[in-house]
């Protein structure tokens, strides 16, 4: 698998590259013999952490998503619970898109993993938010800091988004008292938020009606502040 990534990449010849890819969607979507599962789960935690190009690393995290959909009947628990660990590490990446991709992958996987995962990793992102500090811009460690909060914020916006037509208890908390307050961080950290928000507009304005009864006014006046322009939901 590493010489596929790395064929992915040959920018002189676009026939090799592209017949790389396709070949590595197919096989995270066929079911290999059970013994090789784990080793090519391995081949894709080891790409995505600590391939050299960006670009590689971008590429294979939605195989990741396409093979735990494929395999989740083989998959150990104790398996499941490295996957999400991986990927919250991917999501302090030094590449924005490669965080954001993360965020991605990690939102579908929990739409199929345990409940509980869910609450153990929003008290981890809100925790990793709670002790972000961002310094002046001419402090050397700004970017850093910047990243660090990034990673908690799509960390979060990845818990709700991995439910895109109910309101699970603890949403309004994490939508109105949480991501609210970073409405105006520096990009891409508002960015993100703001996506989020967008999104959740979009998945749940056919059952708004029934959703808003799970906030409160306080909570409703936040989430109107938070979709910008939007009388929606007031």
């Amino acid at each position: 698998m590493p010489e596929l990534f790395r064929f992915t990449e040959v920018n002189d010849n676009n026939d090799l590259a592209n017949r790389a890819s396709n070949l590595l969607v197919r096989m995270c979507g066929v079911t290999p013999p059970v013994s090789l599962i784990y080793p090519i789960l391995d081949a894709i935690f080891e790409t995505i952490q600590n391939s050299p190009s960006w670009r590689v690393r971008l590429k294979a995290l939605p195989l990741l998503q396409v093979f735990y959909f494929r395999h989740i009947p083989l998959i150990s628990e104790i398996r499941i619970v490295e996957i999400l660990e991986v990927l919250c590490r991917c999501l302090d990446d030094e590449i924005v898109e490669v965080r954001e991709m993360a965020a991605a992958t990690l939102s579908g996987i929990l739409r199929l993993s345990p409940r509980r995962s869910v609450l153990t990793l929003k008290e981890r992102f809100m925790h990793l938010l709670k002790n972000s500090c961002v310094p002046s811009r001419q402090d050397p460690n700004y970017n850093k800091a910047i990243r660090q909060r990034h990673a908690a914020i799509l960390g979060i916006c990845a818990l709700v988004d991995s439910y895109p037509y109910t309101v699970e208890k603890w949403m309004p908390e994490l939508l109105t008292n949480i991501l609210a307050e970073h409405t105006y961080d520096p990009i891409p950290i508002s960015t993100s938020v703001r996506k989020c928000a967008s999104n959740f507009k979009r998945t749940h304005q056919d059952t708004w009606h029934e959703d808003r009864k799970r906030f409160n006014e306080d909570q409703l006046a936040a989430l109107s502040t938070l979709l910008t322009g939007s009388s929606y939901y007031a």
